[in-house]
């Protein structure tokens, strides 16, 4: 097959990207368990294709994917850096960050089990941490540096699945022949513990201050301009309250990725435990949903035709001790991110809201 494109020298573009299809990397399992690193790309392909199609999303992802300091990247006015090139920063961030490069980003497949869906996280590059970051009088605490991080690095991935569709639907570069749908990341985490007794009108009180918060997250990535937008434009029925306020209309698109010990029995049914069973449809979603209307304010739940549609993905995440090592079998985690109408990464098929099916991007739009 010749070189492997992944592993060719980077061009001045690269430069402050690391693109590696060496080995998976299995230190993001911490990262993920703990709920601090697990930004990045979830992708459907073709089933015994994984390879393929992490390679193939890895190449479509590296022209869009950049690290840009402001913290409100979208609102600035400024158009994608995938596009425009520029990935400028204000004013007054480019005076406080003058002495300080961006840091290297990486690019990393993430090994999971199963079929048909491969896992890429974007994270900073371990040999340029924070120490190298702190050029100020004022040095960030940990905290604050892992938030600002999260926080940037999921404005990335949102601004990277949205240049790389538009870049399929305009045909710019051909449409993918192993990747078939592609969701942006910004957070993971455990699904709350469910009691006993919850009753069916109940279950959206599982959404706990960790999925709140979470969500929350996820939120912030978002072009909160372009919401506000979305929040008063049109003024249909359907986008107003009982009072006649403006609200922002959300939906929940929910994906089941587990497989392995952990969540099932030796004969493969369904482990009844409420350890397992939280992270059912009818738990995840309704949970979700709650602390989305609490992160996005007067809301209102519209499934064919939403401002703001909320992707989770049940991840399955090797197990491990408390001391780092393999514990056997694999546990269940939320992957959550959010994308706005605006963005163009999905749309209504079959009666859900779904991803934007890359391979038939182009012909939808040519």
């Amino acid at each position: 097959d010749g070189a492997d494109p992944a592993d060719a020298a980077p061009g001045e573009d690269d430069a402050e990207l690391d693109v590696s299809l060496e080995r998976y990397e299995y230190a993001a399992t911490s990262s993920i368990l703990a709920g601090t690193g697990g930004v990045g790309f979830a992708a459907t392909c073709a089933f015994n294709r994984e390879k393929s199609a992490t390679k193939e999303l890895l190449e479509l992802l590296r022209p869009h994917v950049r690290w840009r300091d402001d913290a409100e990247a979208d609102a600035d006015g400024v158009d994608d850096p995938a596009v425009d090139g520029a990935g400028l920063r204000d004013e007054s961030e480019k005076d406080q960050k003058a002495t300080s490069p961006p840091p290297r980003l990486r690019l990393n497949p993430v090994k999971m089990p199963g079929r048909g869906f491969v896992f890429v996280r974007l994270s900073v590059a371990k040999e340029q941490r924070k120490d190298e970051q702190d050029t100020g009088e004022t040095k960030e605490d940990e905290k604050s540096y892992e938030r600002r991080v999260s926080k940037t690095l999921g404005r990335a991935v949102s601004r990277a699945a949205r240049a790389l569709t538009a870049s399929v639907r305009a045909g710019a570069v051909p449409s993918p022949r192993w990747v078939e749908k592609v969701v942006a990341i910004q957070a993971t985490c455990a699904m709350p513990e469910i009691s006993e007794t919850a009753a069916e009108t109940d279950k959206a009180e599982t959404a706990s201050s960790v999925l709140r918060d979470t969500v929350k997250r996820v939120v912030a990535c978002l072009d909160a301009e372009a919401l506000q937008k979305s929040r008063t434009a049109g003024g249909s029925d359907d986008g107003k309250d009982d009072d006649g306020k403006d609200v922002l209309r959300f939906a929940v698109a929910f994906a089941n990725r587990f497989r392995g010990m952990g969540g099932e029995t030796k004969n493969k049914t369904r482990d009844s435990s409420n350890s397992f069973k939280r992270y059912a449809r009818e738990f995840v979603v309704p949970a979700v949903a709650a602390a989305a209307e609490s992160a996005l304010g007067t809301t209102k739940i519209s499934l064919t035709d939403p401002d703001v549609c909320f992707f989770v993905e049940v991840l399955s995440v090797p197990n491990e001790g408390a001391d780092g090592s393999r514990a056997g079998g694999y546990v269940e985690r939320l992957a959550i991110g959010a994308a706005a109408r605006r963005d163009g990464v999905f749309e209504l098929k079959r009666g859900a809201i779904r991803p934007v099916a890359l391979k038939r991007a182009s012909e939808a739009t040519g």
